[in-house]
């Protein structure tokens, strides 16, 4: 019921990345409402803002290579926690 995107991108150490959270409509809430982490740590809200009343959308700067052999895991949330889509 949500998706984030661009999934599972391929970035060079020191660039940036805006990811988009677009949820569905069937989920009764709307984007302002949603947060963000990044490898399990709540983002400030100045990091992200809200598109539209289905989309919240996170801009991340100066990026550094991951310490998870898998790559940075982000998510959004609804305002309870719930996770609603992760890339």
């Amino acid at each position: 019921l949500a998706v984030i995107s661009p999934q599972d991108p391929v970035l060079h150490i020191g660039s940036s990345l805006t990811a988009v959270c677009t949820i569905s409509a069937e989920l009764e809430i709307t984007a302002r409402s949603l947060y963000w982490t990044l490898n399990g740590r709540r983002l400030a809200r100045n990091t992200y803002k809200v598109l539209s009343p289905t989309e919240s959308s996170v801009t991340l700067h100066q990026l550094n290579g991951s310490l998870q052999q898998s790559g940075d895991n982000l998510v959004c949330h609804r305002s309870n926690g719930e996770v609603l889509a992760g890339s």
